[in-house]
């Protein structure tokens, strides 16, 4: 069997490995507890191809890991330091709770419940449902905004302390202030500008999708989760950022995304569907490509790293 490596890289991974894993609602430290090929046989991780990496932690729990057909393990593990031999995997593993955040048996993955393929796109007046979703948003920028003013009156103190003057403190501190009441002031006035448009039959675009298939892709630096949904006819949506996580279950067989037509920003994901598991992938965003935090865009999953150039390289996307 050929040696596994870490998306990014030529660090092959080898049982004990000190590693990281990036999960939809936070991160996991653990280490690799099974390689196939390397450690003795599992039947829940199997063997030979199609068989699944084996992440542990300290509590006792499992993930499977998936890993793509050229050996690259998902790139949702970073590797930190060769460690020690892992313990001695329980008898009873297969019974044990299992975490499906991007994490699962690539039969298992094989074997989840998709939807139908469609990825369909149209435009509506805002509702209720699109005003509480802003008035959430107003909410956690208000706090933003508190704790923003806290911050500024200990940096004014500092400064002082620094410089015994207050002169200094409070031009420093007054100019991060009236910044701060300045963005909350076009906050405002953006969610004015919102609700002016209830009678507006194209407000709002709604993109509701069923895939056939979902991948996991190399975000750019931490702005991630980076999501690509395949449907028919080669249609595919990526869905980037850690916005998504505020909505469950998401990833999902079925969902609506609701954005403002105007400006692509995100309102909220309706989720229709079970949770799915995406597939890893060693494709990755590219520090040249435009895109925003939903985009449409033809694409197939052979050739996604092609046509995730020929869409957002060129300036040209949704």
């Amino acid at each position: 069997m050929q040696a596994i490596h870490y998306a990014g890289s030529d660090t092959a991974v080898l049982p004990g490995d000190v590693v990281r894993l990036k999960r939809m609602r936070g991160e996991e430290e653990g280490f690799i507890a099974y390689v196939p090929g390397i450690s003795p046989p599992n039947k829940f991780f199997g063997v030979g191809v199609g068989a699944s990496v084996g992440f542990g932690n300290a509590q006792g729990r499992y993930w499977a890991l998936s890993v793509d057909e050229s050996g690259i393990l998902s790139s949702a593990v970073h590797w930190f330091a060769r460690g020690e031999a892992p313990p001695e995997l329980p008898a009873d593993l297969d019974e044990i709770d299992i975490s499906s955040d991007f994490c699962l048996p690539a039969e298992q993955l094989a074997n989840q419940q998709m939807g139908d393929g469609r990825i369909e796109i149209s435009r509506r007046a805002p509702v209720d449902d699109d005003f509480k979703a802003l008035q959430q948003q107003g909410t956690s920028f208000g706090r933003a905004i508190s704790l923003a003013l806290l911050v500024f009156g200990v940096l004014a103190a500092l400064i002082y302390w620094l410089s015994k003057s207050w002169l200094a403190a409070s031009l420093i501190g007054g100019g991060l202030f009236a910044s701060s009441v300045v963005s909350n002031w076009r906050f405002r006035q953006e969610q004015q500008r919102r609700r002016a448009m209830a009678a507006d039959p194209q407000a709002v675009e709604v993109i509701e999708v069923a895939p056939l298939r979902v991948v996991d892709i190399q975000p750019l630096g931490s702005n991630g989760p980076a999501l690509v949904f395949f449907g028919n006819d080669e249609q595919a949506v990526l869905v980037v950022g850690q916005w998504t996580a505020e909505f469950e279950p998401f990833p999902a067989a079925h969902f609506r995304i609701h954005r403002w037509a105007d400006t692509g920003e995100p309102i909220r994901i309706e989720c229709l569907g079970k949770l799915i598991v995406p597939e890893s992938s060693s494709v990755a965003l590219q520090p040249g490509y435009r895109f925003g935090y939903v985009e449409w865009f033809k694409a197939s999953p052979e050739t996604l790293q092609q046509d995730l150039a020929l869409a957002f390289s060129g300036g040209s996307h949704a």
